[in-house]
């Protein structure tokens, strides 16, 4: 089977998010496979790595709008309206409408726990 690796540009309103899909380990030391987190959560997390032409342009309300994400940003999306992309890399890709973008993270610090 032939591997290829590639870069997508998100078409129409769309929206390409770098997933922050990590596998989490059980007391007892088992790996529970990401596919399995995905299905228990209800809101993710990723950052924008790209922005269809024409995300957030229905929701123009004059000139001084602005989308409220862009690339860079980290947000929470909606898992369960994405799709996910395999496209080579290490890290997952999904591919979001621009309406799934549920938040922006302004800021984020580490706890001990």
């Amino acid at each position: 089977m032939k591997k290829f690796k590639r870069k997508v540009q998100p078409a129409g309103y769309r929206i390409l998010i770098e997933a922050d899909f990590q596998e989490e380990v059980t007391d007892s030391g088992i790996i529970i496979k990401r596919n399995e987190i995905e299905k228990r959560s209800e809101t993710r997390t990723g950052i924008i790595v790209a922005v269809g032409p024409t995300a957030w342009k229905a929701y123009d309300k004059g000139p001084d709008w602005q989308p409220w994400a862009k690339v860079g940003d980290k947000v929470y999306f909606n898992p369960y309206a994405c799709k996910f992309l395999d496209v080579g890399e290490d890290h997952p890709l999904v591919m979001v409408n621009d309406d799934d973008v549920q938040g922006i993270i302004v800021e984020e610090e580490e706890i001990s726990g």
